[in-house]
């Protein structure tokens, strides 16, 4: 078909003309976001219009479009005209909007999704729509914070305007507030870097703004007893005591009655929460009292919202600042005075001293609430807190050496941090039980856990891709920081009370929850803070106990992770940043360490086997037996699901279909692999040094090393035609014995021995199989002895293709003779009945654990032209020994098992289900002589 391709239509862009209100009044609009993301960004003080050109916000006509168009801002003045566009789409006759500030936005707003997303409007209102345009003490009504990102209110003129403004307040005359106090108050409040960003909504109550205001900034508003003034008292430690009002019993004090409570509990960490002014985002910090979190047995918790606090370095002050408040065991008392108190105001502080009592007392306390005021006696009775409340200099720090220097620091590279693949443990805290059965077994997460580079910074955003990919894609959720802490000495298998340095935030970790060292999880089952210590349970969820090294860090991370919600697939690998946020800057992409996890479907795979006992012992250092017993229990992640269950715990039955994998390494080579095994236990039979792979007398197929052999085929035991004992293996073709356990054969660069009794009743014109280890794999080393055409002994080698090292005499058919290969320090010698035939260099590295290993037949790659016929009697197989190097007199008796072993052995056992791998393997280490 000729021609042009047809044009397809995939999606379309949306657009609309919007109006937006923004407030009564505003100084400057200077930030526009939708969806989240900033689409533009300036300053606008007048009526004007400005350009949006951000097409690719959302991702560009392949994704979710941009926003595209004009943007006129209306002030709301009294000559403000109607806006043209309004008026020309519906009509003359709609208003001009006078008297509040609001948006018009003509223009593209998505592409492919009809559904337009939320706009948010940064703009600020300080000086605008005071009454009769004349703001209160001006020079202090700003208070710029964030290197001047954020214009923040004195909360002092808010309070201020709240009581005289005619358009949103009480509309009271200036003559009714107490000009000195507020003054006192605005300058106390812009030393301190105290403003405030909040929004007022007509619907709300005077009442309740101005106590959000208050609580904020520690303060109490009053109608002066004396002057009928409007005042305001800051509860500052910034006064004289010799300075204060005292009364006694001589000078006004008629009643002192203290609060009998005796409720202790304080709580050992205050979280604040926030509203970021920059990114607009609600955040949290916190403020914490060890000490207090050690003497109650546990941490307790108190959050507190103070929403219109704009950064995290104001929030972090007011969430000491209650801390100390709440920690201070405050005396609280009723009073009754006589009117020589008349002057007093809510939250003025006062002495009050007893000069007749067993038990005088001399402290500071604060009017909270004067409840009576009795002209008839003239007592003036009111409820009092005893002060020691005052608002910290700087965050992080309750007493710095010097506040006013003190600087925040920029945004940092976060070091120290750890991406974790997520184990079924996790999702199933997560997931509801129905939809986690629909987890796919190919299916991938992961999180990652962090801590601050320095103390300004008070969160992160985790930015994650494919790796790949050209972009990231941030997580929603906001990243806290994870307790830590490192270990003071090294732990072994077992250790359960452990020694720690370095921590933070150990004050927020709760017992029962779940920490990882290294890749091993544990649980948290004690924490003793005076004495640097934790009692651990070892092994738990899909890990197993490993030694670790002093210095190795611990995270807390059962509560602290940041997920990425996207699920991936096995196989993949996934690319991370971390950027750090302060109260006020974000660290830029490019800062920050790249990291990258591959997943492999962790939340999948069989938990490995636990409490694995060596001779019924844990984690031996030396074990002398031989066979040598190796025990687990089972483990079930359905089952187990969120708990935390640790390595020494009893049997809980595992999954359907779970088998177990067991190899064991002498000398760091391989000596055994044993798959799908289905009991709890293993008899291992030790196999190394200078040991006997295998000793068959061949009275039967009893191999006195323990290993396995079954006989396939027509192959019998002669009891009438043997060399050695009472009988010999008879094969006529089609008949062999095997083993499938091979890994001993697997000789590597060491020496061996191989020897037969062997009696032909033909050749044939064909090699004739004895013992078989050949694999015709590229890549791997194997072997075969076998009885030439003509009747000599060949070695063959297969290595990438075959070689033969040969005999030079040829063997009689229908008589025995003893056969044997060895190979000693790279040369390989030939022997005919105790005769050295032939010698020849060799040092092939025979790793080859072929499938099996046979005797009489070759198997792996079948050939039936080479089976074996005869009889073959008292086959023996020596690893780490040339038995032979010389002519030399061969034996007719049964040989004995014979080993000289001592060494190292290292024991790994996994579980298997379903073809997946248990995440972790139990990798244990011993000595063995």
């Amino acid at each position: 078909m000729g021609g042009k391709s047809k044009k397809q239509v995939i999606g379309y862009w949306y657009g609309a003309t919007m109006h937006m209100g923004v407030g009564l009044a505003s100084d400057e609009i200077y930030l526009i976001k939708v969806g989240g993301k900033t689409a533009w960004s300036g300053s606008i003080k007048t009526n004007s219009t400005v350009s949006i050109n951000n097409p690719n916000l959302f991702g560009g006509e392949k994704a979710e479009g941009g926003i595209v168009g004009t943007l006129s801002a209306l002030f709301g003045g009294a000559d403000q005209p109607r806006h043209s566009l309004l008026a020309a789409t519906f009509g003359a006759a709609i208003p001009a909007f006078r008297g509040f500030v609001s948006l018009v936005f003509d223009g593209w707003l998505c592409a492919m999704n009809p559904y337009p997303k939320t706009w948010e409007i940064g703009h600020r209102r300080i000086f605008a729509k005071w009454p009769n345009e004349n703001p209160w003490y001006p020079e202090k009504a700003l208070i710029s914070l964030a290197n001047g990102q954020i214009h923040a209110m004195n909360p002092a003129h808010m309070l201020y305007e709240s009581y005289i403004s005619d358009s949103w307040g009480a509309g009271e005359a200036r003559a009714t507030m107490d000009d000195t106090a507020f003054k006192a108050a605005a300058d106390t409040l812009y030393n301190e870097g105290f403003g405030l960003c909040i929004e007022w909504k007509i619907t709300d109550e005077l009442a309740k703004f101005r106590d959000t205001i208050c609580d904020h900034i520690g303060a109490r508003l009053d109608t002066h007893p004396l002057t009928g003034l409007t005042t305001i008292t800051l509860i500052r430690d910034n006064y004289n005591l010799d300075e204060l009002p005292v009364f006694t019993e001589d000078t006004g004090l008629l009643e002192l009655k203290f609060d009998s409570s005796n409720n202790t509990e304080v709580p050992s960490q205050v979280i604040v929460k926030y509203t970021d002014a920059i990114t607009f985002a609600e955040c949290s910090v916190m403020a914490n009292n060890p000490a207090i979190a050690q003497a109650q047995g546990g941490r307790s918790v108190e959050t507190v919202d103070y929403l219109a606090t704009p950064t995290g370095e104001l929030a972090t002050r007011l969430a000491y600042r209650d801390l100390k408040a709440k920690n201070s065991s405050l005396k609280r008392c009723t009073i009754k005075l006589d009117r020589r108190a008349s002057g007093i105001v809510n939250g003025q502080p006062f002495r009050i001293k007893t000069l007749k009592r067993v038990n005088n007392i001399d402290i500071v306390v604060r009017a909270e609430k004067i409840t009576e005021k009795f002209i008839t006696d003239g007592a003036i009775t009111m409820s009092c807190l005893q002060d020691v409340w005052g608002l910290p200099k700087i965050a992080f720090n309750p007493t710095p050496e010097n506040p006013g220097q003190e600087q925040p620091l920029p945004p940092a590279p976060i070091t120290k941090r750890l991406l974790i693949e997520a184990p079924y443990r996790e999702l199933a805290g997560v997931i509801d039980p129905a939809n986690l059965q629909l987890v796919d077994n190919t299916a991938a997460f992961y999180f990652v856990v962090a801590d601050s580079p320095n103390n300004s910074c008070r969160s992160y955003n985790l930015l994650s891709r494919v790796k790949g990919a050209t972009s990231f894609n941030q997580v929603d959720d906001l990243g806290a920081w994870c307790p830590t802490a490192t270990l003071a000495t090294d732990i072994d298998y077992l250790t359960k009370t452990i020694s720690i340095d370095d921590y933070s935030l150990l004050e927020d970790v709760e017992i029962g929850t779940a920490a990882i060292i290294n890749s091993e999880i544990v649980r948290i089952d004690g924490i003793d803070l005076v004495n640097k210590q934790l009692l651990i349970a070892r092994g738990c969820a899909d890990t197993v106990p490993i030694k670790h090294n002093k210095a190795a860090v611990i995270w807390f991370y059962d509560g602290y992770e940041t997920i990425d919600p996207a699920e991936y697939n096995t196989g993949l690998i996934v690319e991370a940043k971390l950027l750090s946020n302060t109260g006020t800057e974000q660290l830029e992409e490019s800062a920050a360490p790249l990291e990258t996890i591959t997943l492999q479907s962790r939340q999948a795979k069989p938990y490995p086997p636990a409490n694995v006992k060596i001779n019924g012992i844990s984690y031996p250092s030396s074990v002398t037996t031989n066979p040598i017993n190796i025990s687990w229990v089972e483990r079930n992640r359905l089952l187990q699901a969120d708990q935390l269950i640790d390595t020494t715990v009893g049997d809980i039955a595992a999954e359907d279909g779970t088998t177990y994998n067991l190899r064991a390494y002498f000398n760091n080579e391989l000596m055994i692999s044993e798959t799908g095994i289905t009991a709890n236990n293993y008899n291992l039979t030790v196999i190394g040094g200078i040991n006997d792979v295998s000793v068959l007398v061949l009275d039967n197929e009893i191999d006195k090393t323990g290993r396995l052999w079954t006989i396939s085929g027509n192959a019998s035991f002669d009891t009438t035609d043997y060399k050695v004992g009472n009988a010999s293996l008879k094969l006529a073709g089609n008949a062999w014995l095997q083993t499938t356990n091979t890994a001993a054969f697997a000789f590597g660069l060491n020496d061996f021995t191989i020897e037969a009794w062997v009696k032909l009743s033909t050749t044939n014109g064909r090699d004739r199989i004895v013992i078989d280890n050949f694999y015709n794999i590229s890549g791997v080393r194997s072997y075969q002895m076998n009885i030439g055409s003509t009747g000599q002994l060949n070695f063959y080698s297969y290595n990438n293709g075959g070689s033969y090292v040969r005999g030079t005499s040829n063997l009689v058919n229908g008589e025995w003779h003893h056969i044997a290969v060895t190979r000693a320090n790279g040369v390989l010698r030939l022997f005919v009945d105790g005769r050295l035939e032939t010698t020849a260099n060799n040092n092939v590295n025979y790793d080859a654990i072929t499938n099996i290993t046979a005797i009489g037949a070759q198997v792996n790659n079948r050939n039936v032209n080479y089976d074996f016929s005869g009889n073959i009697d008292q086959v023996r197989v020596t690893k780490g020994l040339a038995r032979f190097t010389a002519n030399f007199t061969p034996t007719t008796e049964p040989y004995d098992i014979e080993s000289s072993v001592s060494g190292s052995i290292r024991v790994e056992l996994e579980a298997v289900r379903d073809g997946l791998t248990s995440y972790q393997a139990h990798n244990i280490t011993f000595n063995y002589n």
